[in-house]
């Protein structure tokens, strides 16, 4: 079989556009386009059962990818109350992340508690583990304490908590 010079042509465009297109993909489905993300949430941190909060920030500095196919992933630190932890994460809508100091692990105190957010990481929670003099504690729905931001009002960082831990494990918990 023979292939004339036309055909040869219309294979060479398939195969450039089949490339190009499996070249898209992989770029984005593995992530290769993160963005430098430099982020400080103002917010409130409060007890689910409480009236009383503190107004803080949370600082996160890092990459963060959200591709068309695939999972939003962050590589990089955050910043609370003075303690960074490193961290890198997938995002995923129904998952909630454990947030602990990968680069500098001193123990069980390294453990800053739980993220939850969108895969755009437009507003976040933390769920924050508080330890005794044995480090054991955890974290409670009834009087543990929470991280909410952006929000500027106890009542804006209640619902956008609510909306944050949806489809989570902690989902129906807290209120």
């Amino acid at each position: 079989m023979k292939l004339n010079k036309k055909r040869l042509e219309k294979i060479g465009v398939f195969a450039f556009l089949y490339i190009g297109i499996l070249y898209a993909v992989v770029v984005n489905g593995f992530g290769m386009n993160a963005e430098p993300y430099d982020r400080t949430f103002e917010g409130i941190e409060y007890r689910n059962e409480s009236s009383e909060y503190t107004v803080m920030t949370v600082h996160m500095k890092g990459k963060f990818s959200n591709p068309m196919i695939g999972k939003s992933r962050f590589v990089g630190d955050l910043t609370y109350k003075g303690r960074t932890y490193t961290r890198r994460f997938d995002i995923e809508s129904d998952t909630f992340i454990d947030i602990f100091d990968e680069a500098n692990y001193t123990g069980a105190n390294a453990t800053l508690g739980y993220l939850c957010t969108d895969s755009t990481m437009d507003s976040i929670t933390l769920l924050i583990m508080e330890y005794d003099d044995s480090y054991h504690k955890g974290w409670s729905s009834s009087d543990g304490l929470i991280f909410t931001g952006d929000a500027s009002t106890i009542e804006e960082a209640k619902a956008l908590t609510v909306q944050n831990v949806e489809g989570t494990f902690f989902d129906g918990v807290i209120e």
